[in-house]
């Protein structure tokens, strides 16, 4: 996939990640937890016979899972019991499931600029670019996806990921989400070894004084001399006269740190699949 995706983030992720290698993804349990509808299933979706007798085929996996106990679904019937399973289900994949997110779009965005980088950066890339960075640092199956902004159906298949979805009110995000799993974990891991040689353009927010961008620019012009790849890098023109763009050489990718990855084997088959 070459579609162009964009990540905003404060300039100390940027350093991070080019002087380093790191690049933190959340679980789906901190993305819940900043925002309490990610990850969710409206509860007037009905789930299928298949998602029924899925929930049952895992109920005792979840009943002995060290947060849970058989006593939450002891004596549970119908509905009940099902809407039980459902959320023991959701916060068990909620801590298994990283996930990066990035704006999909060709152009920038002022609403991402406020949100997420008033005073910061934003790295232009592609969706196959990277998925093959974080492939190199995990060597475990990525999943890239679309997020749909729309009201769930009932029969939809949303157990498995029910990542996929957020509500109408947050279109605007547009978002191309990069999932992977993991052991089981609250906030997110960090993956070390990225290769950086995704990075297209690396761009200054449009709110910096030019100043302050010039300078920005400047010490990046320190860091990429001599490197052998190019990334444009130069300040939006959203809202403020640019700064000239430069080409800068790419990051070097060797790195003396190891990405730290223990995907969980003792799950059920279905929990294994992204």
């Amino acid at each position: 996939m070459d579609e162009v995706v964009w990540r905003y983030m404060r300039l100390e992720t940027l350093l991070l990640l080019l002087h380093r290698n790191t690049v933190f993804l959340p679980t789906l349990a901190k993305l819940t937890a900043d925002e309490p509808n990610e990850g969710q299933l409206p509860r007037r979706v009905t789930p299928t016979k298949d998602e029924l007798d899925f929930l049952e085929s895992v109920s005792s996996w979840l009943e002995a899972q060290p947060t849970n106990s058989p006593q939450l679904t002891e004596g549970l019937r119908g509905d009940r019991r099902v809407l039980v399973l459902r959320e023991l289900w959701l916060r068990e994949l909620s801590k298994r499931r990283l996930i990066w997110c990035w704006h999909s779009s060709t152009e920038e965005s002022m609403a991402q600029w406020k949100i997420y980088a008033q005073h910061g950066v934003a790295i232009c890339s592609t969706v196959l670019a990277v998925t093959e960075a974080l492939y190199h640092a995990v060597e475990s199956p990525i999943l890239a996806l679309k997020a749909r902004y729309s009201e769930p159906s009932a029969g939809e298949d949303l157990l498995a990921r029910p990542y996929s979805w957020k509500r109408s009110s947050f279109k605007h995000e547009s978002e191309v989400r990069f999932v992977l799993r993991s052991q089981p974990i609250e906030s997110g891991l960090t993956l070390s070894d990225v290769p950086t040689d995704f990075i297209d353009d690396i761009v200054v927010s449009p709110l910096c004084l030019p100043s302050e961008a010039f300078a920005v620019i400047d010490a990046l012009t320190h860091y990429f001399r001599g490197k052998s790849k190019t990334p444009r890098i130069f300040q939006s023109s959203q809202g403020t006269a640019p700064t000239n763009a430069l080409l800068f050489p790419e990051l070097l990718k060797e790195t003396d740190s190891a990405a730290v990855w223990a995907p969980e084997n003792d799950i059920p088959e279905q929990l294994r699949h992204l």
